[in-house]
């Protein structure tokens, strides 16, 4: 028997910010019958069959120590979608890594 993910989680301080910008980069959309609201204390997005949803909960601390990076796309795909990325205000960052010889 597999086990799959049926939702991914993500402590944060603005949901609904957070949710709008992966729900760009990825094409993932809300529930229909339960929009995202900004006053809302967690916002979901629903991911295509056979993906993960991602729910987005408001957590009042902050950070106390460094995550590991969230699930993005594999090295060397690209992102054919309209407003992906950059497109969504997503920013580059080499990791501290120093640049390929």
């Amino acid at each position: 028997m597999t086990a799959r993910p049926r939702n991914i989680t993500f402590d944060c301080a603005d949901p609904y910010r957070l949710a709008g910008f992966w729900s760009q980069v990825t094409g993932y959309g809300e529930d229909p019958d339960d929009d995202n609201a900004p006053s809302d204390s967690e916002a979901f997005l629903v991911g295509p069959d056979g993906q993960p949803n991602l729910l987005f909960i408001r957590v009042p601390e902050g950070k106390a120590s460094k995550n590991p990076p969230p699930p993005g796309p594999h090295a060397g795909t690209a992102d054919p979608r309209p407003g992906g990325g950059p497109a969504a205000g997503a920013g580059r960052h080499d990791g501290g890594r120093p640049p390929p010889a």
